[in-house]
């Protein structure tokens, strides 16, 4: 922390403290007198109220003779329980007439509260209590003595402390700033290294961090994109701009620490090359709490899209109609289609863990199978006629083509296996062989 704001700060310091010193000791004495003011005149309030209704009943009761019972009223109005010097207490008829009092006048300052007294729905007169608030002044200077006393003692310790206190506070920002300087320098360690396509999209819209990646990814500069961070939405294929920009959009207003939110869009880099990019942004706060921006992470999945869309076809070409049966290396079955099971009858439950030779025929001797698997070492492939015994003991010619499936070491990790069902074929050539050689009318 400079010097200047050191001195900006002791001044604030300074100034704060008169304030407060003497904000206590304004408050004090005014909140004393006014809660004091506020109760002793309910009070009178409630105490004229009170005598009214006493003596509209005496009125009531005795309609012939109220003013003499108004007379016997001062020993009615003597038990209010206040010294006879601070408090009056009279009776006055319809016309303002003074008929009784209790008391002499206080001294000055006075505070008078006062109620009608009603007899049959008309006013005939009114009860007034009449107190001094001296009493009131004295106590709010003494109040006002102590609000001085205890501004005095505030001041005095806030004026003692700013030194101390600017001391630790310096002290306890700079090792924030260290913190922080080597958190982000952790941070910047991390981004700038990795593979992923990171940035901080701060609320304003601007870009304060693009990880250096970007160009493996995009094709451009992370300058090019705190320069211009509309860049950022106008690389995103245009069928998927509005899904994307509704999504930050969204994420940006909540601001919120909620949970990774993830997309798959598609972005156009610099060379108009379509890459996939797997989006997962979170809010950043600061240790305060403030919302500072949101942290994105972009990574380039083009290629796993790629196989996925592979392993979508060859789902779709497993479920044709050709019967298919995969085994693993060990010639052990690991899967069979809905096509296997439509041509032989047997279910999947009953296949898998099996070798093929369990729906083999006895058509076929051991050179016949020695043979198959020598082609298959050598070329990688063996297709041929082969005899099949479905799961009811039928035997059926199959055309057959076995495929082993190599690994990038080019060792055989699995071997692929079709199978068609050639029986009506088979019989067409029969016929047409039996309708050449043979003439049915000899």
């Amino acid at each position: 922390m400079s010097p200047t704001i050191d001195a900006r700060l002791v001044s604030v310091i300074g100034w704060l403290a008169t304030g407060v010193a003497l904000a206590g000791a304004l408050l004090f004495p005014l909140g004393y007198a006014l809660l004091s003011y506020s109760d002793l005149a309910s009070h009178m309030e409630l105490q004229a109220e009170i005598e009214a209704g006493e003596v509209n009943a005496l009125i009531s009761g005795n309609p012939e003779y109220w003013m003499y019972e108004l007379q016997r009223m001062e020993a009615l109005l003597a038990r209010y329980p206040v010294e006879i010097s601070h408090y009056a207490a009279s009776v006055y008829d319809a016309k303002g007439a003074r008929l009784i009092r209790v008391g002499s006048l206080p001294d000055w300052p006075l505070l008078h509260r006062s109620h009608a007294v009603y007899d049959s729905g008309r006013a005939v007169g009114s009860v007034e209590i009449t107190r001094s608030l001296r009493g009131l002044m004295y106590g709010t200077a003494a109040a006002t003595l102590l609000g001085l006393l205890l501004g005095s003692v505030v001041f005095a310790v806030l004026r003692l402390l700013p030194l101390r206190a600017l001391r630790q506070m310096t002290e306890t920002l700079e090792r924030e700033r260290e913190t922080l300087r080597e958190s982000e320098e952790r941070y910047r360690t991390v981004a700038d290294f990795t593979h992923d396509w990171e940035y901080w999209l701060a609320p304003d819209g601007s870009l304060p961090y693009v990880s250096p990646s970007c160009k493996n990814v995009t094709g451009y500069r992370a300058e090019e994109f705190q320069q211009d961070p509309e860049l950022l939405m106008r690389i995103v294929h245009p069928d998927d701009r509005d899904r994307l920009e509704g999504h930050l959009h969204g994420a940006m207003e909540q601001g919120t620490d909620d949970t990774h939110r993830e997309r798959d869009f598609r972005i156009l880099t610099r060379n108009g090359e379509e890459r996939w990019i797997n989006h997962v942004c979170q809010a950043v706060f600061a240790r305060d709490g403030q919302y500072r921006g949101r942290r994105a992470s972009n990574r380039d999945i083009t290629e796993r899209k790629r196989a996925e869309e592979e392993l979508r076809v060859a789902a779709a070409a497993f479920d044709a109609q050709e019967g298919m049966i995969v085994t693993d290396a060990n010639r052990v079955i690991l899967r069979v289609n809905r096509a296997f099971t439509e041509i032989t009858g047997y279910p999947p439950a009953d296949t898998v863990g099996q070798t093929p030779l369990f729906f083999s025929s006895a058509h076929h001797d051991a050179a016949f199978f020695a043979a198959m698997w020598d082609s298959i070492r050598r070329t990688g492939s063996w297709k041929g006629e082969m005899w099949i015994r479905r799961q009811n003991g039928d035997m059926f010619p199959g055309w057959t083509t076995v495929t082993a499936v190599k690994g990038s070491d080019q060792a055989v990790t699995q071997y692929v296996g079709t199978l068609t069902d050639i029986s009506q074929r088979k019989a067409a050539e029969a016929m047409i062989e039996h309708l050449a050689f043979f003439d049915p009318l000899t």
